[in-house]
């Protein structure tokens, strides 16, 4: 598994400029923060080990393929076949299969042949509620959306709260949005140079 940079070692850098604002709620933050912005770009993205295929097998579990606390959102590009581990491997057609459960991959129809490393899924991820941090290339590459969102989550709190401040709320909510603009503009683009195909572009994006 990738390492992985956990809440608690994000704080002195996520609190540098929000005096008052105990390590509980912060972690809490950067938790919301982290799962939302999985959640609006899809971009926590994996591909997992190998699968057997077993004939007449119509579900397998993937679960023990993910990363720890983690669920998945939807496939991204998945090889089947006996050349499903060579990259250049067309996609399976997604008419062919669903995800049940948020970690089985299950066949429209059963296979009718056993074939070993037989399904390669791509796979597009979200944080779990007990999650404690994120993988480390992912906190890295996308830090500042998500310490955006974080902040915005703690200045709109009650007006009661020492740290809270709509106006710089507002502030860090409109910079949120635009990182969430320029990343769905990078995953279209992507689409557009044939690197992601259109299924695995967000309908809202």
């Amino acid at each position: 598994m990738d390492a992985v940079t956990s809440y608690e070692t994000m704080l002195p850098i996520f609190l540098m400029d929000l005096p008052g604002v105990n390590n509980y709620l912060a972690k809490q933050a950067l938790y919301m923060a982290g799962r939302k912005f999985c959640l609006d770009t899809e971009l926590y993205s994996k591909e997992l080990d190998p699968v057997d295929i077993v004939a007449d097998t119509q579900s397998y579990s993937l679960s023990a393929l993910l990363p720890d606390n983690t669920k998945i959102i939807s496939f991204g590009d998945v090889r089947y076949g006996s050349s499903a581990t060579t990259e250049t491997t067309a996609p399976y057609l997604t008419d062919n299969y669903n995800l049940y459960e948020e970690t089985y991959f299950k066949f429209v129809t059963a296979p009718t042949t056993s074939i070993t490393d037989g399904l390669v899924c791509n796979v597009m991820l979200r944080p779990t509620v007990g999650s404690t941090g994120l993988e480390s290339w992912f906190f890295d590459r996308y830090y500042e959306a998500i310490n955006a969102y974080g902040k915005f989550y703690l200045l709109r709190m009650d007006s009661k709260k020492p740290w809270t401040d709509p106006n710089r709320a507002k502030d860090y909510e409109s910079e949120y949005r635009d990182y969430l603009n320029r990343y769905r503009r990078e995953k279209l683009t992507q689409y557009k140079n044939g690197l992601i195909h259109v299924e695995h572009v967000p309908e809202r994006f």
